[in-house]
């Protein structure tokens, strides 16, 4: 079983985050797993 990449996306409006989303489902060729955050205090509880 491949092990997930884990990526952290911080992006507070959710079109970009969603543009983002589609261009590594086209192009991405390793397994990952988006986390999308939108602020940084977030993020900093994420982790």
């Amino acid at each position: 079983m491949d092990k997930k990449n884990e990526i952290l996306l911080f992006e507070d409006n959710l079109e970009d985050a969603s543009l983002i989303e589609e261009m590594l489902e086209e192009f991405a060729d390793f397994p990952y797993e988006i986390i999308n955050i939108e602020t940084l205090n977030e993020g900093f509880e994420s982790s």
